[in-house]
């Protein structure tokens, strides 16, 4: 499968200008293989690395891995000495019909709105 870095890269920092309007940190999750199709495993990682890459020239962001959600709901509460102003970034993706779908969406962690979903697709033939 050829999926063009600079494509998937463009997408990303097309779609995340969350970061533009005040946060200072990002958490990524892995990616959900949906259809566990082992071929296409290393896309968990792969793609929440792309948007690590994005955006780790920028000083004034905090970018980090986490394992899962529940931990850091109860950690990133809200408190007054908190000044974490955060987004979590969540997404999956499958083959379907030689199309790599992938699908991701950005909450605020401090009120759990949902500020971004996207879905796209790319032809890896």
């Amino acid at each position: 499968m050829k999926i063009k870095k600079y494509v998937l890269l463009y997408l990303f920092s097309r779609a995340i200008c969350a970061t533009e309007i005040g946060y200072d940190t990002i958490y990524l999750l892995k990616f959900d293989n949906l259809k566990n199709d082992f071929p296409y495993s290393h896309m968990e990682e792969a793609l929440p690395d792309l948007i690590r890459e994005n955006y780790e020239f920028r000083q004034d962001l905090t970018i980090k891995y986490i394992e899962n959600i529940n931990p850091n709901i109860e950690k990133y509460a809200q408190s007054n000495e908190d000044s974490v102003k955060a987004i979590i970034i969540n997404g999956r993706f499958q083959v379907v019909n030689n199309n790599f779908h992938i699908e991701y969406e950005a909450y605020d962690m401090e009120s759990w709105q949902q500020l971004i979903k996207r879905h796209f697709f790319l032809s890896i033939t």
